[in-house]
């Protein structure tokens, strides 16, 4: 698996599907015979300074700095994640804030800082199992390219299903992803996801790893259950005498939401508190796979596009070019003007100049804002 020590809503491994590049050499392996399409033995490094070409800590910092610019400009986070605002409710009746509300009859309300509320409640996770890897051969071509495992919780939800490296207590760096649900507790993914950690991270030189040696390969992986607790959705404060000292002194007897879109979340009490603790699940949900993990294939395009106008090192070029060439052109500034004689000159796009949210003039970013505008709250 492409691992970075930068968390990605878009995982590296999905960025060099959507350019075209060998997902085996991506992640540091030499390409297998069984391999179709053109010849490639340039292999991906995984820290700076190991080569002269991009690494895939480099591609992570890049494609999570795409990630907040997109965030920031539509008004949410592109994947469900956790979060805890501390709010204080408004003194005057302002709607959707009912100040007047004295019983359970009428609840108020208050507006966290996130978009597109799932739930409420916080996040737990729980150690399932390590579970041996089956590897298993779905195109029969020779080769087993495939991982299986099958866990013992048949019937749980697959959105709380995350696999991770074996002894890194969940640490999300070295979460495996894409991972797909198959139904009944088992779960697919690609072998070349799991290379050995000590093999990918500790090199000076990294060398191409042979895909004939099983064990360049993990054996197992660790299973977390990763849910949400509505057990404490809702917290009220009061000042204990002191205006800077606050307590929790209270759960709310109801917390719900009133409107998921705009982030406004309901509670009721007999006392207005001087603040509210208010944890949640926010954020613009996949359509496809499993949508609170996976990010939405509208959002993976945006953001693999916009990602290369923020590269600071060439990458691979793998033999042909064409992988390098496709970056290119996302980076390449959109004012550039073929005038029909092999050269290039500088024009002018008014619409984005005037209206470009991310500061940088290229493909990608065009494409980008295009995308993000017809989503933006």
């Amino acid at each position: 698996m492409a691992i970075a020590q930068t968390r990605t809503w878009l995982p590296l491994d999905t960025w060099a599907k959507i350019m075209g590049y060998n997902p085996w050499t991506f992640n540091g392996f030499a390409q297998f015979p069984n391999t179709l399409g053109e010849p490639c033995s340039d292999v991906w490094i995984q820290e700076p300074g190991q080569q002269a070409t991009m690494s895939r800590e480099e591609l992570a910092i890049a494609i999570r700095e795409a990630e907040n610019m997109v965030s920031e400009f539509v008004g949410y986070k592109l994947l469900p994640d956790w979060d805890s605002d501390l709010v204080i409710p408004p003194r005057f009746n302002t709607p959707p804030y009912f100040s007047s509300a004295t019983t359970y009859s009428r609840p108020k309300s208050v507006r966290v800082k996130e978009k597109y509320l799932i739930q409420l409640g916080v996040e737990r996770r729980h150690f399932l199992q390590n579970v041996a890897i089956v590897r298993v051969d779905l195109d029969n071509d020779g080769f087993a390219e495939t991982g299986r495992i099958t866990i013992a919780e048949t019937t749980l939800d697959p959105n709380q299903v995350r696999i991770f490296y074996p002894d890194q207590d969940g640490d999300e760096m070295y979460e495996i992803r894409p991972v797909k649900s198959k139904g009944g507790g088992i779960f697919e993914f690609p072998m070349y996801l799991v290379p050995q950690l000590d093999l990918i991270m500790t090199p000076i030189v990294a060398d191409p790893l042979d895909v004939a040696d099983p064990n360049n390969f993990l054996a197992t992986v660790d299973v977390y259950q990763v849910y949400n607790d509505t057990t404490t959705p809702v917290t009220l404060l009061y000042n204990g005498g002191d205006c800077a000292t606050c307590e929790e002194t209270s759960t709310a007897i109801c917390g719900t939401i009133e409107n998921e879109k705009l982030g406004y979340v309901n509670y009721i009490t007999y006392t207005d508190p001087d603040k509210i603790r208010v944890n949640y699940l926010a954020g613009w949900q996949g359509r496809k796979g499993r949508p609170l993990l996976d990010l939405d294939p509208y959002w993976q395009t945006t953001i693999a596009y916009l990602a290369p106008s923020l590269f600071a090192q060439p990458v691979q070029s793998c033999c042909g070019g064409n992988q390098a060439a496709k970056v290119s052109y996302w980076a390449n500034d959109v004012r550039k003007l073929d005038v029909g004689d092999g050269t290039a000159k500088i024009g002018f796009v008014t619409q984005f100049v005037l209206e470009n949210p991310f500061g940088i003039l290229t493909n990608g970013a065009w494409y980008a804002f295009n995308r993000c505008r017809i989503k933006r709250l």
